[in-house]
């Protein structure tokens, strides 16, 4: 079986499923849509769709901070006038040609993209290519958050009309992966989504989880971004301060500009270190993980499953989430602890037991898991 996987290597998931499918005995090629992760630093056969940068070198940063400080990430006015008047709609005759000329060379039975609404311009030159050529290769997606940008009630009312443009997207796939019945409501629908589709979660494989039951825990940790000023949505830093306050240890990525004696640092592990299990086997040594977002409560948090939320299951220990927020996580297990409030969790996590999780349910290749995805791909493959 032969598997082009469209994505970005800037997220974990990519290479989730590339190991995934390696493991099964796939042929599997990826192009790269990232602008700062080289394929040829990673371990995959693949190419990059984008010349390589580095985006903390440039005004790109200086630009997400100017947004952030006005909050217009947070206004659906930036985000509809950004689509329309400065996205590009259409890849770059190059870039057309090096999808075109990895068709031609290759051939693919059916090609895996990740995420969201994030590849419009690169699903768009791909069907346009299948066509052309009248190839029989399938096209499925992994949602995983919808939407990407705008601030949509969970509740179907006038905001929802933002969504409709994505209709004409969602329909170049011959199958979609969603991760709850939330994304179901809004997709399948409201879209009136016609084609085959999976509700699953996009776990990580087990070589990915680190455990040792001989470790005594005690500290709390955190693995969202530490680059408070770059995103509204992710400054936390007053809820990270008050954890600390209360005496918890808290852990965080280096550099942050938080100085406290409880906020502790660890250098950032890289996507193929995550990747080889180095991540968890570091997790292992801590109590629980916390999810922090700042103030957010719409159609977007009810449906994604957060990176930092699926590499704090790595440690096999609870995942504390705040309540009625991520409604496509609260029901994955008892691992799951929800918080109102910061005292809440404060007094949660002080009385927990230090305990070590079976996550075995909660793999991508588990036996469950594997048997729904792989029974997926197989119908969407032969339905004609």
């Amino acid at each position: 079986m032969k598997v082009l996987l469209v994505g970005s290597l800037n997220t974990i998931f990519i290479f989730s499923y590339a190991d995934y499918f390696i493991a099964k005995g796939y042929s599997v090629f990826i192009l790269n849509t990232s602008s700062t992760v080289d394929i040829n630093s990673t371990k995959y056969t693949g190419i990059n769709l984008y010349e390589i940068k580095n985006h903390n070198t440039s005004d790109f940063g200086k630009i997400k901070k100017i947004v952030s400080y006005f909050k217009l990430d947070t206004m659906n006015i930036f985000w509809w006038l950004y689509s329309n008047f400065f996205e590009k709609k259409t890849l770059a005759i190059s870039q057309q040609k090096i999808i075109r000329g990895v068709f031609e060379k290759y051939g693919f039975d059916f090609a895996f993209c990740f995420w969201g609404t994030t590849l419009r311009k690169e699903v768009d030159t791909i069907k346009k290519i299948l066509r052309q050529s009248g190839s029989q290769t399938k096209l499925i997606l992994s949602v995983s958050t919808y939407p990407v940008r705008y601030n949509v009630s969970k509740q179907r009312g006038f905001s929802w009309l933002l969504l409709k443009k994505d209709k004409k997207y969602f329909d170049l796939f011959d199958g979609l992966i969603i991760s709850g019945e939330l994304m179901k409501r809004a997709i399948i629908d409201y879209l009136s989504y016609k084609k085959k589709y999976l509700i699953m979660k996009d776990f990580l494989p087990s070589h990915f989880f680190g455990n040792d039951e001989n470790k005594s825990k005690k500290d709390l940790i955190f693995l969202g971004n530490v680059r408070f000023s770059e995103r509204t949505l992710d400054n936390v830093s007053s809820q990270l301060l008050a954890i600390a306050d209360a005496g918890i240890n808290v852990w965080v990525q280096y550099p942050c500009d938080l100085a406290h004696v409880n906020i502790k640092t660890f250098k950032p592990f890289s996507l193929q270190e995550i990747s080889n299990g180095d991540l968890g086997r570091f997790m292992a040594n801590f109590k629980a993980s916390v999810v922090l977002y700042n103030n957010a409560d719409n159609l977007r948090m009810g449906t994604t499953f957060p990176t930092r939320f699926a590499l704090g299951m790595l440690g096999c220990h609870p995942v504390f989430i705040p309540a009625g927020i991520f409604n496509a996580l609260e029901d994955l297990g008892d691992f799951v602890l929800t918080y109102h409030d910061i005292n809440e969790l404060i007094n949660k996590f002080s009385s927990i037991q230090d305990k070590n999780i079976n996550m075995k349910n909660y793999m991508l290749d588990g036996e469950v898991n594997k048997k729904r995805l792989d029974d997926f791909i197989k119908c969407v493959l032969n339905d004609n």
